[in-house]
């Protein structure tokens, strides 16, 4: 039964805004050891429009001065050299002869509908082979690199777990107290947000073995706006957002894709990493009196992104005494029915969900 506008005044609505506030940062050395920028699931396609949020993100990264870029996986949809190439264009376009060092995480759609040639035994070792080529990649498909002095483990999606648990031990044992860094394509279960419908739980069993690990993921496409898609258990998780469609909280069941448009850079210091989150649509920070920082060496009595630490900290989001919520019957071009028009909540970015019911 339909509801007149009337009637509808009358209907009480209850609105909730969801949120986790970050931790404000404090003061240090401006300059860091290095500079990361990090992306994740571009899913370019032969298609050039689907490299314009890349070429954005390298212009930033460029803007930035960083010293290496780490993406997440999923750099293409499916199989495609073109776009693999349109890629590296992109970033020699930005950087031209100073590019800078770059490792990359191997997801499953890189090597979607890949047909394998006679003799292959699989479909992620000779796809592989080529992006590597025609992305000039250093590394392996599982492999430990170094860089300025920190390690980073890469491994592949489909990595046997034996091999994705010696290589994180190796980098371990030979780091001390320094972080190692992990890209490896899928969250680990249950720490970002979406992770327990999309998380790897065999790689949170690994990693919670480890409290140095920093884990870089994709996959989940949830926006770096969220702050639930960074957290703090037996290690470090944070979640890189997507550069082609945000899924919202119910990963790939959302009816409604919305593109997004976030990257990450990561300041290494000694005593802290600092992670600070942008648009590529403003080129703007997101929160930059806030960015997330992670306290070396790690402790997770007192690390600032764990549950409990986040629940005594944090400040829900509210609206202002004079806010006020509006309802109307709405017949235009098809659609019919009523839109409701709420304020924003205070601190805005604080709050990634808007509930109403009636």
């Amino acid at each position: 039964m339909q509801e007149s506008g009337a009637d509808c005044s009358r209907r009480a609505f209850v609105l909730g805004a969801l949120s986790a506030v970050p931790i404000i940062a404090t003061a240090r050395d401006p300059r860091p050891l290095f500079r990361a920028g990090l992306l994740s699931d571009t899913h370019v396609t032969d298609d050039p429009k689907s490299l314009v949020r890349v070429r954005q993100a390298m212009e930033l990264f460029c803007r930035e001065g960083v010293d290496l870029i780490c993406h997440g996986g999923d750099l293409a949809d499916v199989y495609s050299p073109k776009g693999w190439t349109g890629y590296r264009a992109a970033m020699d376009a930005a950087f031209g002869r100073r590019s800078p060092e770059a490792f990359y995480a191997f997801g499953g759609h890189d090597r979607n509908r890949y047909v394998r040639k006679p003799g292959e035994k699989n479909r992620e070792e000779p796809v592989w082979r080529e992006m590597r080529q025609i992305l000039r990649a250093r590394h392996g498909l599982c492999d430990i690199c170094e860089f300025r002095g920190y390690k980073f483990v890469i491994i592949q999606e489909y990595s046997d777990e034996k091999q994705a648990n010696d290589l994180i031990g190796q980098a371990v044992r030979e780091s001390g107290e320094k972080p190692v860094f992990v890209l490896f394509h899928e969250p680990a279960f249950d720490t970002v947000c979406n992770s327990v419908a999309w998380g790897n739980l065999a790689m949170r069993d690994i990693m919670d073995r480890y409290p140095t690990v920093v884990h870089l993921s994709g996959h989940v496409h949830g926006s770096n706006r969220n702050e639930r898609q960074i957290w703090q258990g037996g290690f470090t998780a944070v979640n890189l957002g997507c550069l082609q469609h945000w899924c919202g909280e119910c990963g790939n069941a959302m009816p409604v894709r919305m593109p997004d448009d976030g990257v990450m850079t990561m300041d290494v210091f000694h005593d802290a990493i600092v992670f600070h989150r942008f648009s590529l649509t403003t080129g703007e920070e997101c929160l930059p009196l806030e960015p997330w920082t992670v306290p070396l060496p790690f402790k997770q009595a007192n690390a600032p992104f764990c549950s409990e630490v986040r629940r005594a900290h944090s400040r829900a989001p509210a609206w202002t005494k004079d806010s006020r919520v509006t309802a109307m019957w709405v017949e235009d071009k098809g659609f019919c029915g009523f839109r409701v028009t709420v304020p924003a909540a205070h601190p805005v970015d604080g709050a990634y969900r808007y509930t109403a019911s009636l």
